[in-house]
């Protein structure tokens, strides 16, 4: 990490903020070819869910007897209505079908039920295995690209083909490393683990970036972010909320581009708003390795 880019020992936030933009400007090739990537790859992963949940649903609608439409109205509308006792018999029948596995509301225990009820029972297990593994791999996707940034804001000048070559070294380090720092944070501990956590959490929030940035391990990248954020935890603090607030303004400045946009465009504003959200992570990591720098 380049500590010559800092031209004092503890710069401002504010000072902190232009150099990340100045940083991110000087490698926004790299960069932006894999906000690019990244968005598209997410692309990908929801049009495959889109294809598995359209054929659930024309099965559905099929053995209903309705067309499509009044089949997402039906199940729309119960679901928006839907009162405490109704989800209990929902998630009762619900847990009676075997996921994965579409059911007939004509055969069965879901022909003993309203039928309007018993298409809401079948939507859910039909979709849910197919919801669930698109946001597994969208989450997925979200982890592997924070931790490009990571590597691309610490290794300086190089290609988004260069940097991708150091990913699958760092991936697998990288959950044990989020692992042990959840687990050194105390925040599965219930009541008590939340209150420490708020210590504790920006305290280890600069491992990632020296694992990332040196030969350290995990217990070591840990360890080295208590010793350099020792006496500074409110530095630390107030630094995470003013990234996290830069970043929900990015966030903002998105969605209100994607709000126009989706008056002409659902999957354009989809495509805009993953962009901005994967933009996002960019920034956090790039002020992150930034703000690691100027605690050396």
């Amino acid at each position: 990490m380049p500590k010559s880019t800092f031209p004092e020992r503890k710069p401002t936030f504010r000072k902190v903020f232009l150099i990340t933009a100045e940083v991110m400007a000087a490698r926004s090739r790299p960069l932006l070819i894999a906000v690019l990537s990244f968005t598209l790859l997410s692309a990908v992963v929801a049009a495959f869910t889109d294809v598995r949940v359209q054929k659930v649903e024309d099965r559905l609608a099929a053995d209903a007897g309705v067309s499509w439409v009044e089949l997402t109205k039906v199940v729309n509308g119960r679901l928006a209505n839907m009162t405490e006792t109704g989800a209990l018999r929902i998630a009762a029948g619900v847990r009676m079908q075997k996921l994965g596995q579409v059911p007939s509301i004509n055969s069965g225990s879901l022909a003993m039920l309203d039928r309007e009820e018993a298409m809401v029972i079948a939507y859910i297990v039909g979709i849910a295995p197919w919801s669930s593994l698109s946001f597994a791999l969208i989450g997925a996707i979200f982890f592997v690209a924070g931790t490009f940034f990571l590597t691309l804001a610490v290794a300086g000048r190089q290609s988004a083909y260069e940097v991708s070559k150091r990913l699958p070294k760092s991936i697998f380090s990288m959950i044990g490393l989020c692992f042990w720092v959840l687990v050194r944070s105390f925040i599965w501990i219930p009541f008590i683990g939340l209150l420490i956590a708020v210590y504790m959490l920006p305290r280890l929030s600069l491992s990632p970036v020296l694992f990332i940035g040196g030969a350290n391990g995990i217990m070591k990248s840990a360890g080295a972010s208590m010793l350099r954020t020792r006496g500074k935890w409110f530095t630390v603090f107030v630094s995470f909320l003013g990234a996290a607030a830069v970043g929900i303004l990015i966030l903002w400045v998105g969605l209100s581009v994607v709000s126009v946009l989706a008056i002409f465009s659902s999957k354009a504003a989809w495509l805009l708003w993953m962009f901005s959200l994967f933009f996002a992570v960019a920034f956090e990591a790039f002020f992150w390795t930034m703000f690691t720098v100027t605690l050396e």
